[in-house]
């Protein structure tokens, strides 16, 4: 049945992102640590999940249209709709609590990668101008005369 496949595939997009969240505490650590081998090594793993991620992706489009063929529904009309939304269309409560509850943990799950993912970008912002400034300060003493670099 669809049913079990949607919630197989919500069960592993929650494992793909809870792993991906995973990498991005330890970017941060390395972030903070400026160990930049440990992070190449991090950023290889990020590609190889946000890969699983996008099998998933193409899995959750079949899904859907396999969902709206069988409950009989337009297809144009809910193609962008969750699916606990669709199959309460046609199906019960009950039938469907399942999908709800995964969908409002991937949920929760996507909003943890996010922040996640913006506190990264802001440490690496910041190592940015670190890096922009510190060569500043180096590289500003050749331009003076022999007097001022003393000082």
């Amino acid at each position: 049945m669809v049913r079990n496949k949607i919630i197989e595939y919500l069960q592993n997009t929650i494992q793909c992102f809870v792993e991906l969240n995973s990498v991005y505490v330890e970017k941060q650590k390395l972030l903070i640590k400026y160990n930049y081998d440990g992070f190449i090594e991090l950023t290889k793993k990020e590609e190889l999940i946000l890969s699983r991620i996008q099998q998933e992706e193409k899995l959750r489009l079949k899904l859907k249209e396999e969902l709206l063929i069988s409950l009989n529904l337009p297809k144009e009309k809910l193609l962008n709709e969750k699916f606990s939304t669709i199959m309460m269309q046609r199906l019960k409560k009950e039938e469907v609590e399942e999908i709800v509850s995964l969908e409002l943990e991937l949920k929760a799950v996507l909003e943890q990668s996010r922040n996640l993912n913006q506190n990264n970008m802001f440490l690496l912002e910041h190592k940015k101008q670190f890096i922009t400034e510190m060569f500043k300060v180096l590289f500003a003493g050749k331009k003076q005369n022999f007097i001022n670099r003393k000082m």
